[in-house]
Parts: structure tokens; sequence; C-alpha cells
């Protein structure tokens, strides 16, 4: 089962629209245009986060690969068989993406 699909402000529950991972600030979808996306067409944005669980070894490769930082690890709720209920969550700032995508 895929994981819930959104965009949230952050402090917020209101949805946005779906480009990829639920979170309180603004989460997307793991490849560089949604990245490039989300910073020219939600100005209001200057933060990227792309949420998952532990147990999701192959995906990790995806914001290594985009120059996201692994910001922090959080409990989250189970949501398929294989889950560990952990979470990474990495983040892209539009300052360091500016930079890496000149």
């Amino acid at each position: 089962m895929p994981e819930p699909v959104g965009v949230r402000r952050h402090g917020g529950d209101r949805l946005l629209g779906a480009l990829g991972t639920a979170s309180p600030r603004l989460c997307i979808g793991g490849d560089a245009g949604s990245t490039s996306a989300a910073f020219d067409f939600l100005p209001s944005f200057n933060l990227v986060e792309i949420q998952m669980d532990q147990a999701n070894v192959a995906s990790v490769q995806i914001p290594r690969r985009l120059g996201y930082l692994l910001d922090r690890q959080v409990d989250r709720r189970l949501l398929a068989p294989g889950q560990t209920g952990r979470g990474f969550v990495w983040v892209m700032a539009q300052e360091r993406w500016d930079v890496l995508n000149v």
C-alpha cells in the first residue's frame, strides 16, 4: 500500500496538492522535477521534505542522490506490512537546491 500523499503548510492540516508523502511541511515525491516545481510554483515554501519508513532501503538513495540532508528520525504510523514505525526525514532548503542546480 502506498503512503499517504499530500502537500501541507507548516503547522497546518490543509491539503494543498498531491505530490508525495504527507508531512507538516512541504513534502513531495522524490525526483528533481518535483523539488524544482515545489520551489518554482509554491513561492511561500523554502523547505522541502521527503519522508520514508526506515525499512524502505531502496528509496534512501533518492534523497541522497538529489542532495537532500538527513534531518531527523521520527516515530511514524505503520501503513504497510514490513514497516518499522520509525522514519527518516530528509530536507532540502531552497538556497541549497539553487546552489546544487546551477
